[in-house]
């Protein structure tokens, strides 16, 4: 199949399970599930609402809602609809109004952090809980891996999931190398758990699908590293955040550094800290994930 005859089938599929509101800042794609109250999932970087789709399941089960936002950029969600992450925030905002939402609980994912911390700070009246998750929450060192660079063109990114599913080890392996701080010993182990649970490489091809049209999600990528640059500048308001805030992170995490959500923590005053010992940045692939599940869910049940 042409590359052209198979973005479009692509794109069929992943406009199905989506709507577009129109807002004051222009049209943002989103999906809903379940009943309020209602956790707003800003996926991370590359990314789409169909990325957070599965990291909202936990939430759905337990009863309550989950709106998945592509950020401007991203499938639908043109990036004129916010360029930085304050402009994200407003337009998220504007997104409530169009969907007639007083308030929500945000999870911010990776890349997603700037926007939820923004959301947070600038709309305090429109959020319950902050939930930020292997986030983005102040400056790093921004490290493209070269295997990554290679596969950072539409036939790459489309590469990258035929090498999933063809070769499932080989690229679960390269993975988890690359987002984790883990010896090769820990790489194989962590490999090996993976590839003996369906459940997990199913997780994993869902990832790589999200990434992909690459032409459909990578204005919002190019624009993602921008923001995450400008952190170093211009700090995030963390001090501003005066909502229940819950921050996880992984130890092993090579991708946004475990000091980041400590200095988050230390930054935000209503904040706990969820430290996954030994976790790289895929968090949802270890053996600690079914206790950070239960406990976001028992905070947002506690404070949304």
């Amino acid at each position: 199949m042409s590359n052209a005859g198979w973005r479009a089938k692509r794109l069929a599929q992943i406009t199905a399970g989506s709507e577009v509101a129109e807002t004051p800042r222009g049209p943002i794609e989103y999906a809903r599930s379940g009943s309020p109250p209602f956790v707003m999932q800003l996926h991370g970087t590359p990314g789409g609402y169909d990325q957070s789709i599965p990291l909202g399941t936990p939430f759905v089960d337990a009863g309550m809602g989950s709106i998945s936002v592509s950020r401007p950029g991203y499938l639908r969600t043109p990036i004129d609809v916010g360029r930085t992450a304050a402009e994200q925030a407003d337009a998220l905002a504007e997104l409530l109004d169009s969907l007639q939402i007083d308030r929500v609980a945000v999870q911010g994912v990776s890349g997603g952090g700037p926007s939820a911390i923004q959301f947070a700070a600038r709309h305090p009246d429109r959020i319950t809980v902050l939930l930020l998750t292997c986030a983005v929450s102040g400056a790093y060192p921004i490290v493209i891996p070269a295997w990554s660079k290679l596969l950072m063109t539409p036939l790459g990114m489309r590469m990258g999931e035929w090498m999933i599913s063809k070769f499932p080890q080989a690229t679960v392996k390269q993975l988890i190398k690359e987002e984790s701080t883990y010896s090769a010993d820990q790489v194989k182990q962590a490999t090996e758990r993976v590839m003996s649970d369906p459940g997990l490489l199913n997780f994993l091809k869902d990832m790589s699908q999200s990434s992909t049209p690459w032409e459909d999600r990578q204005k919002g990528f190019d624009n993602d590293i921008e923001v995450i640059r400008a952190v170093e500048e211009e700090p995030l308001p963390l001090e501003a955040v005066q909502c229940p805030t819950l921050i996880v992170h992984g130890t092993a995490d090579d991708d946004v550094p475990y000091s980041v959500a400590v200095q988050a923590h230390e930054r935000i005053g209503e904040s706990e800290l969820h430290t996954m010992e030994n976790a790289c940045h895929l968090l949802w692939i270890d053996p600690g994930i079914e206790e950070m599940n239960q406990r976001q869910v028992e905070f947002l049940r506690m404070h949304a």
